[in-house]
């Protein structure tokens, strides 16, 4: 089975290509706008054209590096990422899981009643407990 690689999604790769698009951009513009005034402005050195050259020289490092050393995507996240889809969706060749129930609440789990007191449940029986002072009034 072939590894299965990142490819042009491999960010080095995306950013590569702004790098160098920028880059070639600057090497038209050192080579074909470069005039007297702009070199003086730069002391006689054809800024654009060496910045787009060291952009190009990276964009090419990066798209090496990525053929060299690829992302390779591990051959199980595609089961992976299916396996758990969202409630109610069907696995491949099956029925919807949904559940058929609400989950119940533990018999010690404390519920709001409607006049804002809490109400414990538990095993030795039910009691209401009054809510605080300050929200008597509301």
């Amino acid at each position: 089975m072939a590894k299965k690689t990142a490819g042009a999604f491999d960010i080095r790769n995306i950013i590569a290509m702004l790098i160098g698009i920028y880059g070639v951009v600057l090497v038209f513009l050192g080579l074909f706008s470069a005039d007297d005034h702009e070199l003086d402005k730069a002391d006689g050195l054809n800024i654009n054209l060496w910045a787009g050259l060291v952009m190009v020289a990276v964009a090419a490092a990066l798209v090496a590096w990525s053929l060299i050393r690829p992302v390779v995507i591990p051959p199980d996240a595609e089961l992976e990422a299916g396996k758990d889809g969202p409630a109610g969706s069907a696995p491949e060749g099956g029925e919807k899981t949904v559940p058929d129930e609400a989950p119940q609440a533990d018999a010690d789990t404390p519920e709001i009643t409607a006049h804002g007191g809490v109400e414990n449940i538990s095993t030795s029986g039910a009691s209401v407990v009054p809510p605080p002072d300050d929200q008597k009034g509301s």
